[in-house]
């Protein structure tokens, strides 16, 4: 008998309310599989800087009623590492923030950050995404090996996209940062569609090669609230996948609790699902904000559904 879920909470481990940025639509790289329109004009660092301040208001304003979690600040794009990072973050920086992360193709300077942050005494995690149509296997690994040395204790972790047409570069991509010891997911090709994405990697060596790596990946947790009030925790994908026959659509996601979501032009969401932005930054207070009804059946980014669906 299907069970009826109320709600879906992701346990996270350091507790924090997290501001994922995209700093910029615009990307120096224009891969053939990218899901993204990054065909959008280069910001200005003043531009960005502003941006900033803006952030770092919205932190002072709200960190009272965050009920003291920390503050991580998640930075994407676009690609962020070709932009003076250490300039653009310091009002935010400066306001104080316990986390810091970034998602990049690391074709620019990231090392100024990573010691900023040494300094600062910020914790840094860093996802550096593979693209062969840009840059060989061994110089991108050297590049992220050279990082992961520079502060060992942070966390590093290179993603890359499985297409029908790559699969034997990605297995090598794979092994040599098993070897290395160097984090890895590898994520499958989708289509553009106009909600996002669908998978279309149809070749079983390429499958096959993202299920080895979903072995790889952390999993912290799920609670779920079932309309009887009971709560349950799931502590592995498998334990999930074993209890559960589910749909999402209509529960009520705590995400909204613990993350937004802010654009270039500081518009926000709380999940990047919703089709419409909610309110403007500069509107925005954080206080006791109402779960949020699921709109969609399996969102591909939603990371609730991603864990659900066996992606995380």
């Amino acid at each position: 008998m299907e069970k009826e879920i109320k709600s879906i909470e992701i346990i996270d481990k350091y507790d924090c309310f997290t501001i994922r940025w995209y700093l910029t639509d615009w990307c120096n790289y224009r891969c053939s599989y990218c899901f993204q329109n990054h065909n959008k004009n280069k910001p200005s660092v003043e531009e960005l800087k502003n941006n900033s301040h803006q952030i770092a208001l919205f932190i002072r304003k709200n960190r009272n009623r965050l009920n003291n979690k920390k503050i991580r600040l998640s930075v994407t794009g676009g690609e962020v590492s070709v932009f003076p990072l250490v300039e653009i973050l310091q009002p935010i920086l400066d306001e104080g923030i316990d986390i810091l992360s970034c998602i990049t193709n690391g074709s620019g300077e990231l090392g100024e950050l990573v010691v900023e942050c040494i300094k600062r005494k910020i914790m840094f995690s860093c996802d550096v995404s593979f693209h062969e149509e840009y840059v060989g296997i061994d110089s991108f690994l050297n590049k992220v090996s050279a990082l992961q040395n520079l502060a060992s204790n942070y966390k590093w972790k290179v993603l890359s996209v499985v297409t029908n047409k790559n699969i034997d570069i990605q297995k090598k991509l794979f092994e040599s940062c098993v070897s290395a010891n160097i984090e890895v997911c590898l994520n499958y090709e989708r289509s553009t569609i106009d909600e996002g994405k669908t998978f279309i990697l149809t070749d079983e060596k390429g499958i096959d090669l993202i299920k080895q790596s979903e072995k790889l990946k952390s999993f912290t947790g799920l609670l779920l609230e079932y309309s009887d009030g009971i709560i349950k925790k799931y502590k592995s994908r498998r334990e999930l996948a074993n209890d559960l026959d589910i749909d999402p659509f209509g529960w009520y996601c705590n995400i909204n609790r613990k993350m937004i979501f802010i654009y270039p032009d500081l518009s926000v969401k709380f999940a990047f699902c919703m089709n419409k932005s909610i309110i403007h930054l500069r509107d925005l207070i954080i206080e006791n904000n109402e779960q949020i009804s699921c709109e969609k059946h399996f969102c591909s980014w939603c990371f609730p559904c991603k864990v659900i669906n066996g992606e995380y």
